[in-house]
């Protein structure tokens, strides 16, 4: 709640002129001059983050593939907190693509058809079109020469008797083919021989080992039954015959070869013959229903009518070419191009459209701070409606201050007005601030309207904490170089505020109060006599600022030389007030009653006919008016 500082109390009393001049205390005197106001108001409120963002995944969320952070660990804008599944994301992505490639192509093929259609045909198209004409009808010959020739195939059909004549000679030469075996036979029975020898070559060898062997040993007895002779004779005999089976053993092998061959050859033989006793089947079924050739003689009747559409078409090309584009076609090309920019844009949509699905398949933070929940675990599926993670800005140079304020002290403030506010914590330190949002809506609580004012601060040197208590000051305005007086000085007449002014006449004198200061040294009694004012008693003046004169039945406290002076005041500071309008810079002004005076107000207290400021140096009944009508706070 906003505090409102009352500067004084108002006593009412009745005051009788001094019978002659009474010199002033320098001290109760202050010399007008110009000065510096800041008007504030007080509040309190309290620290908070800057930001608490509650975060989700966009869409329709999905299956949460992984989360990479914890609760109360730091992160940093930018930085990946979770993600979902993006296999249906990209694909989509893919086929936005594909289709925005398309509507591309579509799209220049139709501004090229319609620049074209604005330049008409150029001499090298119509070219084009001339030959495209000859090669048309060129085709178009050949295809009715082709029919004429099916038609007399299809009337003398000499020809196919002849093909049937030739198939049956084919049949009858595989059947003789399939039928001799004696390659077969003759490779089977070489087969059979060279395997005789082979045997009788391996009996051979095995009497040639043993010989060498007996040979081998009987050399190396004691003494010896066998010269080396007959051993060297017996190892060029076993060589031999190891080289003669080697010889066999490849004849045979070839011989095998052989009989593989024919037999294979004759199995082809026996298979051709099955394939010419079908294609000679085929041809005599033809013949006697002359299919092919109605076939033969359709298609070629078809492939007429087809090439004389094509001359048709390439010649009604060349003639269109040859003419100027008329308005209906190059409407149709303004029509094609704005259709296919339309695609294009659509597909264009569709591609942010599908990049930011992909996008809104990970979570990355939004700001710097800590993290305060995380509401999943990966596996599970997740929402694009509920809070999943919270992120808390914990920026010690963040920190905001939350400040409620009356209704009668919102109007004053702005945003970017300055802010200082002290903590418990600290007392003895002020930290500054500027006003960065007005909440538009109030809250109502007991009666009390209060609204939310936030202020960020400068909290560099990390003191401030999250939920402490702030005084608030709010500078809501400052003027300088203007009039001011002390607020002390400051009363009020009826409905009019004003000060009490010591004439030039007066024979006192004081020190200078520019700094808005009660007087300080330099103050002495003059010499001579100081009249009162024109009017001679107090009586009433007409006007806001009437100036001297009387303001009704002469009382006892002041001094002839003092009169009443209506003022306009302006800002409203905490010791001293702005003086728009009554006053000049130089004039002298009462702060403090004399005693008689005070001793008066003591006395007449029940007497309420005019109000100001008691003596002592409290503060003047005007300035507690004025300060109760603004609603102010102290700077």
């Amino acid at each position: 709640m906003a505090a409102v500082v009352v500067l004084g109390t108002a006593i009412p009393l009745v005051m009788h002129q001094l019978s002659g001049p009474t010199a002033l205390p320098t001290s109760t005197i202050y010399t007008v001059g110009y000065g510096t106001i800041t008007q504030t108001v007080s509040a309190s409120g309290t620290i908070q983050p800057a930001a608490s963002v509650n975060l989700n995944f966009q869409g329709s969320g999905g299956l949460l593939k992984k989360v990479d952070v914890t609760i109360g660990q730091q992160v940093t804008a930018g930085q990946v907190l979770a993600q979902v599944d993006d296999t249906t994301a990209k694909v989509q992505l893919i086929q936005a693509q594909a289709s925005v490639t398309q509507a591309q192509a579509n799209l220049a093929t139709a501004q090229t058809k319609l620049t074209q259609t604005e330049a008409g045909a150029t001499a090298a198209q119509l070219f084009a079109d001339q030959q495209a004409v000859k090669r048309a009808q060129l085709t178009l010959n050949q295809a009715q020469n082709q029919y004429q020739a099916q038609v007399d195939t299809f009337n003398n059909p000499t020809s196919e008797q002849q093909q049937i004549q030739n198939a049956q000679y084919t049949y009858q030469q595989a059947q003789q083919s399939a039928s001799d075996t004696s390659g077969v036979t003759a490779a089977q029975q070489q087969l059979s021989f060279d395997q005789t020898t082979l045997q009788q070559d391996q009996i051979n060898l095995s009497n040639a080992q043993t010989q060498y062997t007996t040979l081998s040993a009987d050399a190396n007895l004691t003494p010896p039954t066998a010269t080396s002779a007959q051993v060297t004779s017996a190892y060029q005999a076993l060589q031999q015959a190891q080289q003669t089976v080697n010889q066999e053993n490849q004849v045979v092998l070839k011989d095998q070869n052989a009989v593989n061959t024919a037999t294979k050859q004759l199995q082809q033989a026996q298979q051709q013959v099955a394939q010419d006793k079908l294609t000679l089947d085929t041809l005599q079924q033809q013949f006697s229903s002359r299919t092919a050739d109605k076939q033969a003689l359709a298609s070629a009747q078809n492939q007429v009518a087809q090439d004389q559409l094509a001359l048709q078409s390439a010649q009604e090309t060349l003639q269109v070419d040859q003419q100027p584009p008329d308005a209906a076609t190059l409407q149709q090309a303004v029509a094609s191009v704005t259709t296919a920019q339309a695609s294009l844009q659509n597909a264009q949509a569709q591609l942010q459209s599908a990049q930011q699905s992909v996008a809104n398949t990970t979570m990355v933070a939004p700001i710097s701070g800590v993290v305060s929940q995380v509401n999943s675990v990966a596996g599970e599926i997740v929402s694009g409606s509920s809070p999943f993670i919270v992120v808390t800005d914990t920026n010690k140079s963040d920190l905001q201050v939350n400040i409620q304020v009356s209704e009668a002290q919102i109007g004053s403030i702005k945003v970017n007005d300055p802010v200082q506010l002290t903590v418990a914590a600290y007392p003895s330190k002020s930290y500054t601030g500027t006003i960065s949002q007005l909440y538009p809506t109030p809250t109502v609580s007991s009666n009390v309207t209060e609204y939310t004012v936030i202020a960020t601060v400068n909290n560099s040197s990390g003191d401030l904490k999250d939920g402490m208590t702030a005084s608030v000051g709010i500078q809501t305005a400052k003027a300088s170089q203007v009039l001011t007086v002390p607020a002390i000085a400051l009363q009020q007449f009826n409905t009019r505020e004003g000060v009490y002014v010591v004439d030039a006449q007066s024979g006192s004198s004081s020190g200078n109060g520019g700094s808005g200061t009660p007087a300080g040294n330099g103050g002495s009694n003059g010499q001579g006599n100081g009249n009162g004012g024109n009017g001679g008693n107090f009586g009433g003046g007409s006007g806001s600022f009437a100036g001297r004169g009387s303001f009704g039945t002469a009382t006892t406290g002041l001094p002839k030389n003092v009169h009443f002076q209506a003022v306009q005041v302006g800002l409203f500071g905490t010791n001293e007030v702005e003086i728009t309008r009554g006053l000049t810079a130089g004039e002298k002004i009462l702060i403090e009653l004399p005693a008689q005076a005070a001793t008066a107000a003591a006395a007449s207290s029940s007497s309420n006919r005019f109000g100001f400021g008691g003596g002592g140096g409290a503060p003047g009944a005007g300035a507690a008016t004025r300060a109760a009508r603004n609603a102010g706070g102290n700077g």
